[in-house]
């Protein structure tokens, strides 16, 4: 009875601080959609499937557009939220909390197993069971309650990376029981592999579940240091490692090395070097350790394009101090590793953490949820220098500097979670706070051009707000192009004439920009527009801004394909020239042959002219392209189509 009453105080606080994240992020479930959230929500048809069948559950779970593997989990999981209460946020939001929340309970589980281990590795009988429980305790509900937390919650879209770390955490839990085993001469190896299935569903969630091997890593080298009692288990641990983390390291330098093409072409479209982003994240990653220990809400926001890119050592100065700094405390946890080994894991698990979003893929430069999983090593390490092993004279002292702490964070969370119980007033405040920002500017137009859209009495208020924040948005970057659109819809919603200066602006920009799959969306907006003849652009003004995107030389085979599929829609709709709609759609598919939705599209446009067999050929590409399955809806109502427009097919 005494153990489970002494259990009961020990856990109580931490279900206790459960109960807390969840009073404090439901305020901000009542938010709407934002950003990516429309392209891969919203507006993503073939999410949004109403029947419980396998095909459909197929075409969900393979909707994805965020990257070439498509994420299906995590598109699976939006579907399921979709097929039980429709489009509406707040149960993906509240989904998104549920996550959030298991993954505090698993990173618990880890620490107390981190902390236990760490504390047989070094002999250290002054950590008690209770300090342990403390320690633990403290780190996970700081990284629970901190506000670089928020977007993995309550931006629907990075479910994808809260669901990822789930798999990775129940891997690693996975992982250390296994090594536990080892420890005490059973085997251990079935529980480590098995861990390493959980990578397979992290992968499926988002790409950098990859790095459960490398977190595995850090966990080995720092805290068990490849210590077993027999000779055979440490032969068969270090092949472990060679397999899992060598070989897929040496096969992506390998890869690199021959096809150098397959990683500068993702510089292609974005206005920075491999070098300069290189250089650019050594700053990047001290921004992220500030934010971690000293969290600013007025820096933090979704938006970070406003971040000086590096282009040298000493442009900004910042840059070397940067490397240097990262260099030394590098330098310093290797140095200290016998004397202060969480200082190593803390390091090394960081780093791991941003090994491969802050290095050399052709990625954005800053985003805050990337620091969701790498925080919890400083975080870790911090607690631990806070309620470790010390004189226990100090303990209420060290006790009130963990409140305190804490009580920080959910100060900072709670004003940023109020942020975004509404999304308009956030995409204000994120403007005020970040005007430097392209995006944040552009998206701080939106909300005034939305409430003259919903309100055109309120149009002589709030038209020279909208426009003032589209023009500073294209202003800011030479690169950025919604803003130009946006102006150009604004003024012809509101019964303006053209800009033509803007619309020059405009066309050269696409001319010459790095140009990505982000153009499409303005360009399938300004046909939408079009189509329902709010704005009035000639034929030829609409033509050359697609000219100029399509002789742009950044422009991937995807993204032309893209625009030529765009191009045919806008001719089909709009001018009613099918000849040169399906003229349009065949240069989408020579473009981009192995694309389903384009042989869909011409299957689409060849039913229109009555030329089933074309339409039929184009259907049976599509079945052999698509191999997920991810389209058998859509081909089954096409055929359905053709059946009942001639029924001797």
């Amino acid at each position: 009875m005494n153990k489970n009453r002494s259990s009961l105080r020990t856990f109580l606080p931490f279900f206790l601080i459960l109960l807390l994240v969840g009073i404090i992020y439901f305020p901000g479930l009542s938010g709407g959609f934002i950003f990516d959230d429309i392209s891969n929500i919203v507006q993503n048809s073939r999410l949004q499937v109403d029947t419980l069948t396998l095909e459909g559950v197929r075409q969900a779970a393979f909707s994805g557009i965020a990257s070439s593997i498509g994420r299906p989990l995590s598109q699976l999981s939006f579907w399921v939220n979709y097929y039980c209460n429709g489009l509406d946020p707040f149960y993906f939001k509240l989904t998104n909390l549920i996550i959030h929340i298991l993954n505090g309970i698993l990173l618990f589980c880890l620490t107390l197993q981190i902390l236990f281990a760490y504390r047989r590795s070094r002999h250290n009988s002054s950590l008690s069971d209770q300090r342990v429980y403390w320690i633990a305790i403290i780190a996970v509900s700081v990284w629970l309650l901190h506000p670089l937390g928020i977007t993995s919650v309550l931006f629907v879209v990075q479910r994808m990376n809260s669901l990822a770390s789930l798999f990775v955490l129940a891997g690693l839990i996975c992982y250390m029981a296994g090594r536990e085993r080892l420890d005490r001469a059973d085997n251990g190896f079935g529980l480590m592999l098995g861990g390493l299935g959980f990578g397979f569903l992290a992968v499926l969630s988002k790409e950098n579940g990859a790095l459960l091997p490398l977190f595995m890593l850090v966990i080995e080298a720092t805290i068990y240091r490849f210590s077993l009692k027999r000779r055979e288990d440490r032969i068969k641990l270090n092949i472990f490692f060679a397999i899992i983390v060598g070989l897929p390291a040496l096969a992506f330098f390998v890869y690199v090395a021959v096809y150098p093409e397959w990683l500068l072409s993702g510089y292609q479209t974005r206005d920075f070097t491999l070098y300069q982003r290189l250089l650019t994240e050594a700053r990047v990653l001290w921004l992220y350790i500030s934010w971690i220990f000293l969290p600013n809400p007025i820096q933090l926001s979704l938006f970070h394009d406003d971040i000086i890119i590096s282009h040298g050592m000493f442009t900004p100065y910042t840059t070397v101090l940067a490397v240097i700094g990262l260099l030394l405390i590098g330098a310093s946890a290797f140095y200290l590793r016998n004397r202060i080994p969480l200082l190593l894991f803390s390091v090394a698990w960081f780093l791991a953490g941003h090994s491969l979003e802050s290095s050399v893929i052709g990625l954005e430069l800053v985003h805050e949820h990337r620091n969701y999983l790498p925080m919890y090593g400083p975080i870790l390490a911090i607690s631990y220098l806070i309620l470790g092993p010390w004189p226990q004279k100090s303990i209420k002292l060290r006790a009130v500097t963990a409140v305190s702490i804490i009580s920080l964070f959910v100060a900072v969370t709670a004003l940023r979670v109020d942020e975004w119980r509404d999304v308009d007033r956030l995409r204000i405040i994120m403007a005020e706070h970040h005007p430097e920002s392209p995006r944040a500017t552009y998206e701080a137009g939106l909300v005034y051009a939305n409430v003259i859209l919903k309100s055109p009495e309120l149009e002589k208020m709030y038209y020279e707000k909208a426009r003032q924040y589209f023009l500073l948005s294209t202003s800011l970057s030479n690169a950025y192009i919604n803003g130009l659109f946006a102006v150009i819809l604004l003024d012809q919603t509101n019964g303006r004439p053209v800009d033509h200066n803007l619309l020059k602006k405009l066309e050269l920009r696409l001319a010459s920009m790095p140009l990505n799959g982000t153009v499409i969306e303005p360009f399938r907006g300004l046909v939408d527009w079009t189509e329902k003849r709010v704005v009035s652009l000639d034929e030829d003004e609409i033509v050359s801004l697609f000219e100029a995107a399509l002789g742009n030389g950044s422009a991937s085979h995807g993204t032309r394909a893209a625009l030529f599929s765009t191009l045919s829609r806008y001719y089909l709709n709009s001018l009613g020239q099918l000849q040169d709609a399906v003229n349009f759609a065949i240069a989408a598919i020579n473009e981009n042959p192995r694309e389903p939705i384009h042989h869909l599209s011409l299957a689409d446009l060849a039913v229109k002219f009555d030329n089933y067999s074309l339409a039929i050929a184009e259907l049976n590409k599509v079945k052999k392209l698509d191999t997920k399955g991810a389209f058998t809806l859509q081909i089954e109502s096409m055929e359905d189509q053709i059946y009942k427009k001639n029924n001797k097919i």
